[in-house]
């Protein structure tokens, strides 16, 4: 293989030439040596902290991988290290595919560049994207074998690695050790695994999605009675005028800006303009393309009322909110309305009490589609629900107690007492939170 020494001395360090297979953006992948399909071929991908030596530890491995030994005093390296080895050395996700003529097996590493560098924090932001674009891609990955977290050692330096047997010696061991483990299980696939985690992350943006959806038909509902007491009203002999004005409180829907709370960082959300509803909140921060958004499916929306497509919807910082207003109104509009719906012989009342047994029975339907939902999500949890979904179980106790379905209220409160274990410390934090917020009005 192609390579330039760059250092001489008692270890001579060698930079070996790649080729770049795959430039853009966010994504880069280079090749060491001519691709060989006949080989076993492990994946591994590497994640960590800024400054935990992610560089230094595909250095090494690729020097196992080339057979390289102590006394042969030479160094390998695809990745140059910088002397400050507190910052990232990757500005975008890396993918190194290792064909050596010697070794048994063939090997790609992916690189994804240090979290928390506090100097440019959309660095961050991009790696998710960039892993969904190469795992998705039809010429990408699609199995690992293994993810290697690594962690900062107390101290390391670039002499200690070189000028030590006894931890090159300890180094050759683990890495036979690892690979040989690695040898031994199948790989992960990762279109399963996508599929998995996409499916749950739509189910949980429905849950929120339909919580709000249902308020907005409670809201409706209440509107609607209050015109019914006021018509009633003027029935009784009060004002039968067509002029008789009365009041409501008219739901709607606003436009306000996303603040972060204590049990999630989003500050954006994806919206439809059409349906007027939160699509995806939180935990839509990274995707640009809105087609890419986990609750998009083919490029239609999942979540919204008219599963509408991607091109209605929008991500910025703001979302909807379901809001109430003084509005005063006569009788005259209201007999518009209904006439134009029922004709003119019909009783405005008639078509009050159509729209409000129509609101109830909608709102039935989405406490039922949300109870499924959360059924679902139950089903395919690592853990039984997201913090998101444990602050709206409440709400759906109470909703799903108005439906008389007692057994299903029970199994609501078991799994809201299974959460309250497995979310404690965020409980404890979520209380704290609101003890603050109630302290400083």
């Amino acid at each position: 293989m192609n390579s330039k020494s760059v250092k001489k001395g008692p270890t001579t360090k060698f930079i070996l030439n790649t080729t770049v297979v795959t430039e853009e953006e966010l994504l880069r992948k280079e090749r060491l040596g001519e691709k060989n399909d006949d080989k076993p071929h492990k994946v591994i991908l590497m994640v960590g902290e800024t400054g935990t030596g992610k560089t230094a530890l595909i250095n090494a491995m690729i020097n196992y991988i080339m057979g390289v030994r102590w006394e042969h005093k030479i160094w390998l390296e695809v990745v140059g290290v910088s002397e400050n080895q507190t910052r990232s050395q990757t500005a975008a996700v890396t993918v190194y595919e290792v064909f050596p003529q010697d070794s048994p097996f063939s090997l790609t590493v992916i690189d994804t560049p240090g979290f928390g560098d506090a100097e440019n924090e959309d660095k961050d932001k991009s790696i998710p994207e960039a892993l969904q674009q190469l795992f998705r891609s039809e010429d990408g990955i699609h199995e690992i074998h293994a993810v290697c977290v690594v962690l900062k050692s107390d101290y390391y330096s670039e002499e200690d690695r070189e000028s030590y047997k006894a931890s090159w010696d300890r180094g050759i061991e683990n890495f036979k050790r690892f690979f040989d483990y690695l040898n031994g299980i199948n790989p992960k696939s990762l279109d399963m695994t996508e599929g998995v985690l996409r499916a749950r992350k739509q189910l949980d943006a429905s849950v929120n999605n339909l919580k709000d959806r249902i308020v907005f038909a409670d809201c409706r509902k209440q509107e609607l009675e209050q015109t019914k007491a006021a018509l009633e009203e003027c029935e009784q002999g009060r004002e039968k005028e067509n002029n008789f004005v009365y009041e409501i409180d008219e739901a709607y829907k606003q436009e306000v800006q996303i603040n972060s709370s204590w049990w999630h960082l989003s500050k954006q959300a994806t919206r439809c303009t059409d349906c007027k509803e939160n699509c995806h909140y939180p935990g839509c921060w990274w995707v640009k393309d809105l087609s890419w958004c986990s609750v998009m499916t083919d490029g239609k929306c999942t979540v919204c009322t008219g599963k509408c497509d991607h091109t209605k919807h929008v991500k910025d910082d703001k979302m909807y909110e379901i809001q109430t207003r003084k509005v005063k109104r006569t009788k005259e509009d209201l007999k518009k309305k209904y006439e134009k719906e029922l004709g003119e012989n019909k009783s405005v009342f008639i078509g009050l009490e159509n729209e409000i047994r129509w609101l109830e029975a909608e709102k039935i339907r989405l406490v039922e589609e949300c109870y499924q939902c959360l059924e679902k999500l139950m089903e395919t949890a690592l853990k039984s629900t997201s913090m998101s979904c444990f602050l709206y179980l409440d709400f759906m106790i109470e909703k799903v107690k108005e439906t008389g379905k007692e057994e299903r209220v029970q199994k609501l409160e078991d799994l809201k007492r299974r959460s309250q274990e497995e979310n404690k410390g965020l409980i404890i934090r979520f209380n704290r939170y609101c003890k603050t917020k109630i302290n400083n009005k």
